[in-house]
């Protein structure tokens, strides 16, 4: 479902994602289930099927062509299914959303796939060096293969989030000199010590590409929340991107 989302909204098509939120009683419908309307009559996904989920989808393309999100409770007695609970669904409209980018699927990179997993606030795209370890993972989230990052610059579309997170300094540099030449990135962010980080941010501006973009690279990455386990620091990283998606001041940016 997750790569179906991302996949649409690549390619900009309009839709609803229908999720059951709540349910009483006896129903079709469980907690979590999903269904995406793109009109009556293209649907991926279920619900449960019968009344309740013809129902939805009647609401959901009212909601897309309002560009609306918000909750819709249905007692199935009153839509003549014999089960008699209630179900609760959430739904909400899309045209587009915010991406992010993962170079670097190790530690911190995965609890960051995980967290964002049943997000619905941005598409996640990641790319990792490691072959096995990107098929791996390819199984549950939308990750790439990309031999020692060649090429990622192909790979960036305007306004990404691109969250540097590989697993030695030579590909670190070489990802956010990636992005730097990019130029149209909404954030840049890499991981590092201090020492690192500023030795990166020296060694960019040598190399001739411009301070102001060197300047704007957030690292090291994240805001300032305690802590340092990985799934902390992958916490710390989105706080960070929701914030400046949000364009709010709201914490404490460790970037030097």
């Amino acid at each position: 479902m997750h790569k179906k989302i991302n996949e649409l909204m690549e390619k900009k098509i309009p839709f609803s994602l229908c999720t059951v939120v709540w349910t009483e009683g006896s129903t079709p419908s469980r907690v979590g289930m999903k269904m995406i309307v793109k009109d009556e009559d293209d649907i991926e996904g279920t619900i449960g099927g019968g009344s309740i989920e013809k129902n939805v989808i009647k609401k959901a393309v009212e909601y897309l062509k309002e560009g609306k999100k918000g909750k819709e409770r249905f007692t199935l007695s009153d839509i003549d299914m014999k089960c008699g609970g209630d179900v609760e669904v959430f739904i909400e409209s899309f045209v587009s959303l915010p991406r992010i980018v993962i170079a670097g699927a190790g530690h911190i990179g995965r609890e960051l796939l995980n967290i964002l997993r049943s997000n619905e606030q941005f598409i996640v795209k990641a790319f990792d060096n490691r072959k096995e370890n990107a098929k791996q993972l390819s199984t549950e989230f939308d990750v790439d293969y990309l031999e020692d990052f060649n090429g990622l610059e192909n790979c960036l579309k305007k306004d990404d989030y691109l969250v540097v997170l590989t697993h030695g300094h030579e590909f670190d540099y070489k990802v956010v000199k990636a992005g730097c030449d990019f130029k149209y990135l909404k954030y840049l962010g890499c991981i590092g010590s201090r020492h690192k980080v500023k030795d990166m941010l020296n060694r960019l501006i040598k190399e001739g590409i411009d301070k102001n973009l060197v300047d704007n690279v957030n690292t090291p990455i994240g805001l300032k929340i305690g802590g340092d386990s990985p799934f902390e620091i992958a916490i710390s990283i989105l706080a960070e991107i929701i914030s400046i998606k949000n364009s709010e001041e709201t914490g404490c940016s460790m970037k030097i």
